[in-house]
């Protein structure tokens, strides 16, 4: 139970045999939350100074149900199949009020825009699993299949009210967006062991994935529903990924080491009605890494380390079209997004004592079509927001990752991050180079008290950081908990607070000589949870299973 509203109820089942085990759960949640978000927007014309502000009140709320079920089947000692099936099902309800004041040097006007939406969501996993095992030690074959596939419709109804009415914002809009997602993969990885030391380990992927995205908005014109700023099209996008790799391992005295290397073929297609983003792309791309650790004693070691790799999109970012609620900030995807392909340089030192553990490292990462939102002013009162691919990212960086146990009562880590970078690239004109620095530090505390009272606190803190168009500001977050075991280790009681001080609020400023343009978010506030968790017949060897993460 949860204030805001977040209540979770979860049973869970494990039955364990000889050569079947059988799961299942089941999962109901009922939750709200309430977001808050500000825009404060000056343009500067001809001497005169106009000013536009946004509050933002949001309040979302949630009702969501899930089941996970499945088996392991084992024969003849060293052969197992599994099978599970995932299905989660969620109608969200959200309601949002924006309300605008828009100040010029004769006259002051309100606008006032309330939003009601609903969205029903479906999703649902299939997952099976071969697995086969040998006397040789580190031999395993296995071979995985899982089929991901969900469905989405939202539906946004919106009036404007006020004493003048923006040219973009007429007095009803309603929007519907169909989405839904394909995605199977097929995979096998074969262990074979080298020798008294080595281990090669091969293996090939095969992926495809459908995504559609059916997107309208209309406007109410003369007691007549006409489509809004052109906004009606029909989008499919489908990848298709085979890959295959080898990795090798071994040791020789104090030093070990691992190198490999994977190849990977991707083709896109988008198709869409009104032919605005057809287009088709086909790579091929490589992925070596290499892995090196020298043991300077028994309590230290070296380590130096190399590997590529890729980032694709995720989903909204490559849906073209997102809600329209806001007036003057209008957010859009990008289906030619391209892939982040990074090659990353590692040295790092391990000390580890009965008390102390100390990981400094160095770092260089270097990027080529890293994203970024670019900021873009269409006319005096809208602006458009759209992630994009810039030519180059570099990072060069250090880390420290800290624990210290005075006691066995007290526990302290720390995990430190500091580099410098640099932004390369254009667009739409645009010289979007950026430099500067920033870090990162995430700090807990732990306390085991006697009668089994346990204790944990954690501070993030985020500093700023300045690109060509936005500086974001810093943002930090507190939370604390702690828990109790009773009635024989078979009873837990634990109570949570999260962003206990409500202060993950997510801020940017954005200034040319035509406008300045401050933005805030806050999805939530602080939230506070009481947990009660009761064991029947499990013991500390018993796993509860839950559903794999999805494919992507």
């Amino acid at each position: 139970a949860g204030t805001p509203a977040n209540h979770i109820l979860r049973p869970n089942l494990l039955y364990k045999g000889e050569r079947l085990n059988f799961f299942a759960n089941y999962r109901w949640r009922y939750s709200d939350y309430n977001g808050l978000y500000t825009t404060d927007q000056r343009n500067f014309n001809n001497n005169e100074i106009t000013r536009l502000t946004k509050e933002e009140v949001e309040d979302r709320h949630d009702d969501g149900r899930s089941f996970y079920l499945g088996g392991d089947y084992y024969w003849k000692e060293r052969n197992s199949v599994t099978l599970a099936f995932f299905r989660a099902d969620t109608k969200d309800t959200d309601f949002t009020a924006l309300n605008y004041i828009l100040e010029g040097q004769q006259s002051s006007n309100d606008v006032l825009r309330t939003g009601n939406s609903l969205e029903r969501r479906d999703y649902n996993q299939l997952e099976a699993n071969y697995t086969r095992t040998y006397d040789e030690r580190a031999r395993k074959w296995t071979i995985d299949f899982q089929y991901d596939f969900w469905n989405s419709n939202k539906d946004w109804q919106l009036n404007t009210f006020g004493n003048t009415v923006l040219d973009n914002a007429p007095a009803n809009i309603r929007t519907n967006n169909q989405s839904g997602s394909k995605d199977y993969v097929l995979q096998t990885d074969y262990a074979l062991p080298l020798g008294e030391t080595g281990k090669i380990q091969f293996g090939g992927k095969l992926e495809n994935r459908i995504v559609t995205n059916d997107y309208i908005a209309e406007s109410l014109v003369d007691d007549q529903w006409l489509t809004f700023l052109d906004i009606d099209n029909d989008v499919d996008y489908r990848e298709a990924i085979s890959g295959a790799y080898v990795e090798y391992e071994n040791k020789i005295g104090s030093l070990e080491y691992k190198a490999g290397i994977r190849a990977e073929y991707t083709g896109i297609e988008i198709d869409d009605l009104e032919n605005t983003f057809t287009q088709n792309k086909y790579y091929l791309n490589w992925f070596p890494s290499a892995f090196l650790s020298y043991a300077l004693s028994e309590t230290s070691n070296l380590q130096a380390s190399y590997s590529r790799r890729i980032n694709r999109p995720f989903l909204w970012d490559i849906y073209p079209f997102y809600e329209i609620r806001d007036i003057n900030v209008l957010q859009i995807g990008n289906p030619d997004l391209n892939p982040t392909y990074t090659d990353g340089f590692e040295l790092s030192y391990s000390l580890r004592k009965e008390k102390i553990s100390v990981n400094p490292g160095v770092y260089y990462r270097n990027s080529s079509q890293p994203l970024q939102t670019f900021l873009q002013q269409a006319s005096d009162d809208l602006f458009v927001l759209q992630p994009i691919n810039i030519d180059q990212l570099k990072e060069t960086g250090v880390e420290l990752n800290l624990r210290y146990q005075p006691s066995r009562v007290f526990q302290f880590t720390t995990d430190f991050n500091y580099y410098q970078f640099e932004d390369i690239g254009t667009f739409a004109g645009q010289d979007l180079f950026a430099s500067g620095t920033t870090w990162r530090v995430r700090t807990s505390a732990q306390a085991r008290l006697p009668k089994e009272l346990r204790l944990q606190a954690t501070y993030l803190y985020t500093a700023p950081r300045n690109e060509a168009q936005l500086n974001y500001l810093s943002y930090s977050e507190l939370s604390i908990g702690a828990s109790k075991t009773i009635i024989e280790n078979k009873l837990e009681v634990s109570m949570r607070a999260f962003n206990l001080l409500d202060s993950r609020i997510r801020r940017s400023i954005a200034t040319t000589d035509a406008y300045t343009l401050e933005q805030s978010s806050r999805r939530y506030g602080a939230r506070f949870s009481f947990t009660l968790v009761y064991k029947i017949n499990q013991t500390e060897r018993d796993r509860m299973r839950s559903a794999q993460r999805g494919n992507r």
